[in-house]
């Protein structure tokens, strides 16, 4: 991906809000490379749960897992604690959930899509999975010949989540709605050459302009985005072939990562842009215009401002592997956080960060008044690789680093050296056991940043 228009400055930024520290868990579940997550509010406290799905094709990963955050970090909530047969049979659609309030009752449901067999609809109630429909696998149900792609979201505004059922590769494009106890037809193409059908295989669900109604933006050819007015798909902002998403390159790379939520302080859903390739640089987000004319600039990890992270989330793998990102709403009155995800040796680091602009409280990482990261200028100062085997480089993009300080976790000092005016600074570290530090850069103007670095194997 590179950029063919020249991106403005962006100071703001986010801030670490949880970290599992590189231990590989996110509490009970051990993350591995083929696990599947899936987000939803499903007990209807205005949060969303993580669902974790150990899963490999041909695998034994029978873990199902479901986390809560609570008091600023994640906790058992649920699990089948590794039995197959705990859950009501949801474990055979572990790799293929939908996720949608479809009654409209505040819950999230799983609607579980098994291509050449049943589509079963779950709630969490009483603490457990309740198996509440299914169309027995039949033939005969109007849902079946559309189950090659489906997509969830309120698309007409009613307070309830409807599917967008694809009959792929050229068959017809229908959506069907919870009746209270079963999904009827509800809209259809009814196999004519409608506009959304070349966007069917890559098609992102989002409010992006706020009004309650669940829009659909579509990547083909071009980028087009879809809202459902006047009982029917209705053609809105577009690319029109041009070669560049405001700024990203179009079309997107596969490397390219793209996210839809909430993160900041209005109604519509923002697009999250992230690079995930080793030599990644870039991540942006946008927002719809309110004329609704093209997309807004609000964010940017700007390489051209030495800015390449998100927070301490180096967005260059640096020696990790299996990338991966989300949007969660951990907390009722707050916009979506940003959950991070990088395997390093065996096992994955995994944070979670908030956008710094709309909340002053930052993480206390101890219980020592040391250890606050105070995030002052923090976009000028990158410190990199982290985690790292133990060489870093602390790069400025003024000349202005005076001190660097390394601190274990008890606030002990086990690095201190000073500095005149310099720009980067390398630092050995290799002879020090593997775990956690903390690192005091200090400039010129006096203004202390305190980051977390992980020493890793």
């Amino acid at each position: 991906m590179k950029f063919v228009s020249s991106p403005p400055n962006f100071n703001n930024g986010w801030n670490l809000a949880w970290s599992n520290f590189g231990s590989g868990n996110i509490n009970n579940h051990n993350v591995k490379v083929g696990d599947i997550f899936y987000l939803g509010d499903f007990d209807g406290d205005q949060t969303e749960e993580l669902l974790c799905v150990g899963y490999s094709a041909g695998g034994t990963a029978d873990w199902i897992t479901l986390l809560k955050y609570v008091n600023e970090n994640w906790e058992l909530y649920w699990s089948n604690y590794g039995s197959s047969s705990v859950g009501n049979g949801m474990y055979n659609f572990r790799n293929n959930f939908i996720i949608g309030d479809y009654d409209g009752d505040g819950k999230d449901e799983l609607l579980g899509n098994d291509i050449n067999g049943s589509t079963t609809l779950y709630k969490f109630e009483n603490g457990n999975w309740q198996l509440i429909w299914t169309d027995n696998a039949s033939a005969t149900h109007v849902i079946h010949p559309y189950k090659d792609k489906i997509y969830s979201g309120d698309f007409n505004g009613d307070g309830k989540a409807e599917i967008l059922g694809c009959d792929l590769p050229n068959g017809w494009t229908t959506t069907f709605k919870w009746n209270g106890s079963n999904f009827i037809w509800d809209w259809s193409d009814y196999g004519n050459n409608h506009a959304i059908r070349q966007y069917r295989n890559n098609l992102l669900p989002g409010d992006y302009d706020g009004d309650g109604k669940t829009e659909l933006l579509g990547f083909s050819t071009w980028a087009t985005l879809f809202h459902f007015d006047n009982s029917n798909w209705q053609w809105g902002w577009s690319t029109n072939g041009a070669n560049n998403f405001n700024g990203w390159q179009y079309p997107t790379l596969i490397t390219d990562r793209i996210l839809s939520g909430n993160i900041d302080s209005d109604t519509k859903d923002e697009l999250f842009f992230l690079q995930t390739h080793p030599a990644a640089t870039w991540a942006t987000t946008m927002d719809l215009k309110n004329d609704q004319s093209n997309w807004k600039w609000n964010w940017s990890a700007n390489p051209q401002y030495s800015i390449t992270f998100v927070d301490d989330w180096s967005l260059v793998s640096n020696s990790g592997s299996n990338t991966r990102y989300y949007l969660v709403k951990a907390n009722a009155n707050q916009p979506k956080y940003l959950l991070t995800m990088r395997m390093f040796c065996d096992n994955f680091l995994i944070n979670m960060y908030r956008n710094n602009n709309l909340s002053t409280n930052k993480m206390s990482l101890t219980n020592s008044d040391l250890i606050i990261d105070s995030l002052i200028n923090a976009n000028d100062i990158s410190v990199f690789p982290n985690p790292s085997t133990g060489k870093i480089e602390v790069l400025s993009s003024l000349q202005d680093i005076e001190s660097v300080e390394i601190l274990d976790p008890s606030g002990q000092t086990i690095y201190d050296i000073n500095y005149i005016l310099k720009q980067r600074i390398e630092i050995d570290l290799s002879t020090f056991p593997i775990g956690m530090y903390f690192i005091k850069i200090r400039d010129v103007h006096n203004a202390v940043i305190i980051r977390k670095l992980i020493l890793s194997k």
